[in-house]
């Protein structure tokens, strides 16, 4: 990102600019923040070109586009205002480079982050087809890679698909990723798309264009003719590249059998690092791109030797040949393992402490690795036990979380932000001359921007660089967003819980009332998790009686021990109060339900409290896919996963291998659910087993 400039406005619309992502032909595009302080990306027409009336139809036409496209695939429209002095467009940001600047800066990707790539901008592609538009000027820079897939953006030359018919004396697009009937002035209907869908994959196979000339003219020539040189794309992805860079529109695949073909070959979902893998197809695979239920028929292999002839293919002989022997054996490609399978077990080493099981933190990841905190040192070591890392910590440890892509550690006597890969320390933060505190730090809570901590009875906030943004002094941190910052402080007879701005700390409500008797160390007697495996008495579990809440967009939900309340975010009024007769070991919010880890597990509505549902499961902990579409729940010696009407979708059975813990948090990112666990009781010795990854999709 670069800075703004004298010449660059500060505030469009109510989004004030931090800083210029970058330009294109039609307008400069910068990074907002909202009101609330989300990030946003902001388009402004250039001043130039303000008087021209046909510019200010095309990006009316563009923001018209934009809101009809699924936000799976593309940046979701967040506010515009197309009759504005300067025309805008905001949309929400993604965090991620063009496929563009990550190919010139680290070189091709490997096969299998092609194919995952593929099957994004067909379903990208696909979405846009059925909404009726096409977008005409698919090509790296407008296609933006972050850890969920690929995300089409720039639809300024978007046309409904019965209106896409250009002059030939005009061409409209990028000539390298121009289809040949675009050229040719014909229409450029959805099989456009197609072909610069594929001359995009050959960009991301090899860093080079499908055509690289200087002069426009010899690429306008080798388009229509079809002179391309596809040797250096990997064989495995030359058959379906070809299929799309066909001659004729009428012989190219369609988004829709495109990822017909690559859901049905278990081409790899996107998942964290995707994009980013410098590995390749293992020696003798083969993908086969046309199995049983989604090949392209011989007539479809066959027509499109137009490409075929001028395709260099190495020692492959003709793509279709290859084809044809590859559909006569059996399909070879890797396959997702099914939901609910144990995918690793691993013993983090964290070493339980005096203060109880819960003080120490362990952090997995998708990379097969664990970050693990404990009294005095911070490390990382592989799933098979193999130490990449040690930091020691200068006090007692408080607390960890992942952030920032990196690992958040806080001990008492400052924070200090950790790369999880080498151990690099990317900064350092004290306590006393940072901070300007003189008391030790008791615990932090953090959002995607800030974090927030607790010390010297006191909140002070932190930027991502580690500066100090504010400091509010008489109350303490318990739960944040992009938003919100939620206080919450209890005497022995008074809950005391604040809402403050995130960014500034303003003040927008205190809300104080009576607290209830904490349970004595235990469950009632009948309530509660069970006791150890010989029937024995409940065991003690310190989550039973801490506090937590979870904000949503109107509603935030406090737990005190057993006692639940929903807050008004707008006032801070009560709108409703529970009190579980069984402990609450967690809660969690899915949508529209606020689900309570009891005995039972309850999902209640949290505009009312009323029940939704409710399931046998005891003691649980909870975490929400990032589609909300399923919950993850680790309880009573079983991982479930539910959707959000409570019906079971799949259950694994707790290996053999963890015998005596209980879970303590439940992790989930785009295809792996992560559950840590603690030993039973004031148990000290570290676990045999404390993390387990689970397939989630």
């Amino acid at each position: 990102m670069k800075r703004l400039t004298a010449f660059d406005p500060t505030v469009i619309g109510s989004y004030r600019l931090l800083g210029v992502l970058g330009s294109g032909g039609m307008g400069r595009v910068y990074l907002g923040q909202s009101p609330s302080g989300r990030p946003v990306a902001v388009k402004v027409v250039r001043a130039e070109l303000l008087d021209d009336a046909a510019t200010r139809r095309r990006f009316a036409r563009e923001v018209a586009a934009a809101r009809t496209i699924s936000p799976l695939f593309t940046a979701a429209v967040v506010d515009a205002d197309t009759e504005a002095e300067s025309p805008w467009l905001a949309t929400t940001y993604i965090d991620g480079p063009s496929l563009e600047q990550w190919v010139d800066q680290n070189g091709a990707l490997a096969p299998r982050a092609v194919l995952t790539l593929a099957a994004g901008l067909a379903e990208a592609v696909g979405s846009i087809h059925r909404a009726g538009l096409v977008h005409r000027d698919i090509k790296p820079s407008n296609v933006l890679l972050s850890p969920a897939g690929p995300h089409v953006i720039d639809f300024g030359l978007v046309l409904a698909a019965h209106s896409t018919r250009v002059s030939m004396g005009r061409p409209v697009g990028t000539p390298s990723y121009m289809a040949p009937e675009c050229i040719h002035g014909e229409e450029a209907g959805p099989p456009a798309d197609i072909f610069s869908l594929g001359a995009t994959l050959v960009f991301a196979a090899t860093g080079r264009n499908l055509v690289e000339s200087e002069a426009v003219y010899a690429q306008i020539m080798q388009i229509t003719q079809g002179r391309f040189e596809l040797s250096q794309v990997p064989a495995e992805l030359r058959p379906l590249i070809a299929r799309c860079l066909s001659l004729r529109p009428e012989d190219r695949p369609t988004a829709g059998k495109l990822i017909a073909v690559l859901a049905n070959d278990g081409v790899p979902a996107p998942e964290p690092g995707w994009y980013e893998t410098a590995s390749t197809v293992p020696s003798g695979v083969v993908l086969d791109l046309h199995p049983r239920s989604g090949r392209f028929s011989r007539r479809e292999t066959l027509v499109a030797g137009g490409v075929a002839v001028f395709a260099v293919l190495g020692g492959a002989g003709a793509w279709f040949a290859v084809h044809d022997r590859a559909a006569d054996r059996p399909a070879r490609a890797a396959t997702s393992p099914r939901p609910g399978t144990v995918l690793w077990l691993a013993k983090s080493g964290a070493q339980p402490t005096a203060g109880g099981p819960s003080a120490t933190r362990i952090i997995p990841d998708g990379a097969k690795r664990v970050v693990a905190a404990s009294v005095s040192e911070v490390f990382a070591q592989t799933t098979d036990g193999r130490r990449l890392w040690t930091h020691p910590l200068p006090a007692r440890f408080v607390d960890a979380h992942a952030w920032q892509g990196a690992v958040l550690v806080a001990d008492a006597t400052g924070l200090r932000l950790l790369d999880p890969a080498s151990g690099r320390q990317r900064f350092a933060v004290d306590a006393v001359g940072s901070l300007k505190a003189g008391g030790a730090i008791q615990h932090m809570v953090s959002s995607a921007e800030r974090a927030f901590v607790d010390v010297d009875a006191a909140t002070v906030v932190l930027d991502e660089q580690g500066g100090r943004l504010w400091r509010q002094p008489g109350e303490s941190p318990l739960a944040a967003d992009a938003r919100w910052l939620l206080t919450h402080d209890r005497t022995d007879a008074t809950v005391q819980v604040g809402l403050r701005d995130a960014a500034t700390g303003h003040r927008r409500w205190l809300a104080r009332y009576g607290a209830s008797d904490r349970p004595p160390g235990g469950p009632p007697p009948g309530g509660g998790p069970p006791g150890g495996p010989s029937g024995g008495p409940p065991l003690v579990d310190d989550a039973w009686s801490r506090a937590e809440a979870h904000l949503g967009a109107e509603l935030v939900a406090v737990r005190d021990g057993q006692d639940l309340r929903v807050l008004r975010l707008r006032d801070g009024g009560i709108v409703w109060h529970w009190a579980s007769p069984t402990p609450i070991a967690a809660i969690a919010v899915a949508g529209d339900l606020l689900l309570v880890g009891a005995d039972p597990l309850t999902a209640l509505t949290f505009a009312t409290g009323t029940t939704a549902w409710q399931s046998p499961l005891r003691g649980a902990r909870m975490a929400i896919s990032a589609d909300r579409r399923t919950i993850v729940v680790a309880a009573d010696r079983t991982i479930t996963a539910m959707d959000p009407t409570g019906r079971p979708q799949w259950q694994t059975e707790l290996p053999t291998a963890v015998p005596h813990a209980v879970p303590d948090r439940v992790i989930v990112d785009q295809r792996t659910a992560f559950v840590t666990f603690k030993p039973m009781g004031r148990q000290e010795q570290p676990l045999d087993v404390d993390v387990v990854a689970v397939a989630l999709a």
